[in-house]
């Protein structure tokens, strides 16, 4: 990780401030958010992918916490290469970004949803649950992969479909829409 100006895109703006040792120093003692990444995978039937979990009770989506020095498209690519053995695959759009409070877990975390797919039959059929961490996964019609989810994760998927139909990403907190108003944006400024 150099400190230097990225010189590669020089088309917007000007060149990029040069990152101290000092400054690094401060922002990496920065207690920061968690950050987990979660990928609504489709078939080309749209349906999607709901997975089974060894590790714990009830239905999840494939994904997972980013680690350190990963973005989060690089966090999921891993994941998605972990769980399912699903590699080569591109990280598709982003649908939602989802603030869950420091009270949930006892550190604030940031997800985010990506679209993967849709998938070919045969990248279907050669999903593999490669790290143990997966027990079982189905492709299920939107509505009955909803209901097998927990209410909070539900909420956020039900709000990454609708993302991918619209094309308009979402911002939820706790699993919760949220929309700031005009008015609250010009106060905040």
């Amino acid at each position: 990780m150099s400190g230097e100006p990225d010189t590669t895109e020089q088309t917007v703006g000007s060149p990029d401030r040069v990152v101290t040792d000092e400054q690094r120093a401060y922002w990496a003692q920065v207690e920061a958010p968690m950050a987990s990444c979660t990928a609504l995978i489709t078939d080309a039937d749209g349906r999607i992918l709901v997975v089974d979990p060894t590790y714990k009770d009830g239905f999840d989506m494939p994904g997972g916490m980013v680690e350190a020095g990963e973005t989060q498209i690089e966090g999921l690519a891993r994941e998605l290469a972990e769980e399912l053995d699903l590699t080569g695959v591109p990280i598709g759009r982003f649908l939602v970004l989802d603030q869950v409070p420091a009270a949930r877990y006892g550190r604030a975390m940031v997800v985010t949803v990506f679209h993967v797919g849709p998938l070919t039959d045969q990248q279907t059929q050669s999903l593999r649950f490669a790290d143990g961490e997966i027990g079982a996964a189905e492709f299920l019609p939107v509505e009955e992969a909803l209901a097998r989810l927990p209410h909070r994760l539900a909420r956020r998927i039900q709000a990454a479909h609708a993302a991918l139909l619209t094309g308009v990403p979402a911002v939820l907190i706790d699993g919760k829409s949220h929309v700031l108003s005009s008015s609250a944006v010009s106060e905040a400024w």
